[in-house]
Formats: C-alpha cells, structure tokens, sequence
C-alpha cells in the first residue's frame, strides 16, 4: 500500500473513534451522526435469541459449521468460511437472510417463524447494529443521550449530573455527603485540572472571594492556565506510550525530537483543540499537511508534521548497523507496536491478537490485521536502503525557502574559498620566507620534498 493510501483512511479511524467501528457498515456512522434513535429491533433483544433457539446448534461454539457461528453479532459480521454472509442494510442481499427466508436454513429443529424473519429483516435493513449484542464491544456502540432522571434531590441538584447522582441515592438508599468546605473543594479542583495545590495566596484569593461565581471563576482561571495541557496531556501521552528515549538495547538512545510530540499534544489540550481534529493530524498530520510540494513551510504544517511523532512512540531499534534479518526483525516490532498503540488508543480494541488467527470476540480478521499494519509500512523501507530512526528526520522549509538557503549558502561558501586560498597562499609565502638563506644550500633534489613537508 502506497503512503498516500493512510490519508484515505484516516477519516475512518476517526470516526472509529466516535464511537463507529472500522470494519462495520457506514449505516452506523450515518445513523450516529444525524442522531436518529437506535432501531427498535436489536440483536441482544430479537434476532441473538432466535439464533439461539434455532441455529447455534450448528452454527455456535463447537467448531461451527461453514466456519459461521451466530452466537453474536459480532461473529456474524466476520462471516463464513465461503465469506461475508451480510451485506448491511441489504437483507435481500444478505444470505444469512435469504437461506433463512427460503426455508434452506436450519436444515433441521424449528424454523425461524415470521415474526422471527420479520426482526431478522428489520435488523439488518437498520444497519444490522452491534448494540444490543451479548457480545458487542462497546467501542462499536454510538452514543446516545440518556433521558434524564426525576429531580430527587429536593432541590440541590444544580445540573443534569446532580440528577443521576440523586437518582442513584435514592435507589441504593443513601443520603449526599455534606458539602466539602471551600479550602477542600479549591484543593481537589487545582489537583484535577493543574495537577498541583493552590499556593496559599491562590487559596486565599478564592476564600475572601464570596461572591456567587466564585467557584465557576476558579474553574474558569484553572482552564486557562497553562498547567491544565501538561496535566491533561499525560493521560494521552500514557496511552500513546511516549518516551524521551528508545527503551530498548542497552544504549536507550534519546529521542532527540520526541518533546515536539510532547509540546503538540500539551498546545492541543490548551488550545481545546477538537478531537477529530486531534486525531486526523496524529495519524496522517503529515499527508493533510501538504508539506512536500509547499514553497512556504508554514507554521500549521509544522504542527501537523509534528503531529504525527504519535506514530513514533513505539520501541524502534531499526540501526544502521544492523544486517538485513536483524532490520526485517525490528521492523515488524515496530510496525506490530505502532498498530497495537494507534487501535488500542483511537479504536479501544485489542486488534494485535488478530496477527496470529481471525479474531473471536470482534469483528477483525488475521487479513484485516496485515492490511492495517501496510498503512504504516511507508514509514521504512522494506525493499530499500535502511533508514535508522535517527535519519528519520526533514527540513522545516518549503521549496522556495530551501532555494533561497541553497542561494545565499553558495555565495557565502565562495567568499569562504577565497579566503581559504588567500590563507594558504600567505601560509606557503610566510614558511617559505621562515626557511631563510640556508635553502640555497640544500641539494636541488632534496627541495621539492623540503617544500612539500613545510607546506
């Protein structure tokens, strides 16, 4: 797959990251974005339970047949041994539905009756939904705003969570804890949002301050402080495995350039950034960018670039002392790293297990898994020379201001050359004068050589 093909897919892992997965069907995505309700046949509720009664018998978890188990949606999405038995939001087109619809299937026990059909039908129309599965991950369910809860609280609850919280009070029979006095509550905001206490003229500034947005100020003055993006940063930066060095070998070589990462993610939480933005400019900030064929380096393309050192977080020990079985060994650490932090970080699912077999519990096959990882091949050279992680490094300048650095170098290395030639020329003139009268006497033979070793 050629480099170009990861700004392709980047809309796609984004909007995985919403809350619609990568391999089902756009349905999902489109139902979640114009935030129409959830269909009102689900798999858990309507069509698991049929399978159950009518199907898994052959079709479950002893080595089904056709290599199709239908225990949830997730294992039907992967298909049959012959393939995809779905066609999401097509249940003509769909075998499962057709074979089902024709009697062919179940060959033996109870058939599937007509309100069984009819659910079958509906499910996969609607998109054929993971949510409801038994066995649905929830990184493939979009969300969906709850309906809030009766006010319990008897006047307290000053916004909707206040209403969930009552709400569970009153259910699990207990009362709200008092109110936390003012110094508690500025120490638990400054530890949440900067990471460190007030100092005590901040603290004191907040107690002699009695007026009712009070708190909301402090909130509001906690955001703004610049402390805010380093302590929420870490969060991500944990998840994306950064390190200031390698982690591997005994030299553990520093990463020159990974505090660009570090700073582009603190700016991101300060700046409030938005998240698809976020995540479009880590896995392909460099492709969006345009950076190649620009004549100006701009300074958004040098965020974007630098974006993408979230590619670069995974232990890399690609050296160019290494032969060649030893780089295609540590390439494939690094690239099965990268996938692994780029699908557990974006997408919420364990994609690596998927590089050995299909896998069970989500919709991802050993295929998809190789197919994902050749989005991160053109970040080295398989089939050429090898590029060390140090190498892996380009010019902040666009092509014109390269053209201007390559024109005002060549002047400035031409008045360096004649300099040089006028040093030596007064270096040779100045030895030659410090041999003095005694070089006539010195044997015409011997004065090349004599010559030659002054200079």
């Amino acid at each position: 797959m050629q480099p170009s093909s990861r700004a392709q897919v980047y809309g796609q892992i984004a909007a995985a990251a919403a809350g619609v997965t990568l391999l089902l069907t756009s349905s999902v995505a489109q139902r979640a974005a114009s935030k129409s309700p959830m269909p009102s046949v689900t798999f858990g509720a309507s069509v698991g339970p049929m399978f159950a009664k009518s199907c898994v018998g052959c079709h479950g978890e002893r080595m089904p047949k056709a290599g199709l188990d239908l225990r949830t949606a997730g294992d039907i999405l992967q298909g049959s041994s012959s393939g995809s038995v779905l066609v999401s939001g097509k249940p003509e087109e769909s075998k499962l539905y057709t074979m089902v619809k024709s009697g062919a299937m179940p060959p033996g026990g109870p058939k599937v009756g007509p309100a069984g059909l009819k659910a079958l039908r509906e499910w996969i129309a609607s998109g054929a939904s993971i949510a409801g599965s038994p066995g649905g991950h929830w990184a493939f369910i979009p969300p969906v705003r709850p309906k809030f809860p009766a006010d319990l609280t008897g006047g307290w609850a000053k916004n909707a969570i206040d209403l969930f919280i009552g709400d569970r009070l009153k259910s699990s029979g207990l009362k709200l804890s008092p109110q936390a006095p003012r110094q508690v509550l500025a120490r638990r905001l400054y530890y949440d949002l900067v990471g460190v206490p007030p100092s005590p003229v901040e603290l004191d500034l907040f107690l002699s301050d009695r007026g009712p947005r009070a708190y909301d100020s402090l909130v509001d003055r906690l955001l703004a402080d610049p402390r805010f993006g380093e302590k929420s940063a870490r969060h991500w930066l944990d998840s994306a495995g950064y390190a200031d060095s390698e982690g591997i070998l005994q030299e553990d070589l520093v990463r020159a350039n990974a505090w660009r990462y570090r700073d582009y993610v603190i700016r991101s939480f300060n700046a409030d950034k938005p998240y698809d933005q976020f995540v479009r400019e880590q896995i392909a900030g460099d492709e969006i960018s345009g950076y190649r064929t620009a004549a100006r380096f701009t300074p958004l393309m040098l965020e974007q670039v630098t974006a993408t050192g979230f590619l670069r977080t995974a232990v890399d020990a690609t050296r160019a002392d290494f032969n060649t079985h030893q780089f295609a060994e540590y390439q494939y650490r690094m690239l099965h790293d990268t996938q692994t932090i780029v699908t557990s970080t974006i997408l919420g699912v364990p994609v690596q297990c998927a590089r050995c077999h299909d896998h069970k519990y989500e919709p991802f096959s050993q295929r998809d898994y190789y197919r994902l990882q050749s989005i991160f091949q053109g970040a080295v050279r398989p089939m050429g020379t090898l590029l060390p992680t140090a190498a892996r490094q380009i010019v902040a300048a666009g092509s014109e201001e390269v053209a201007e650095a390559n024109a005002a170098n060549a002047k400035v290395d031409a008045e360096i050359r004649e300099i040089v030639n006028r040093e030596t020329a007064s270096l040779d003139a100045a030895r030659m004068r410090a041999l003095g009268s005694g070089f006539v006497q010195i044997p015409a033979s011997d004065k090349a050589a004599l010559v030659e070793s002054v200079r």
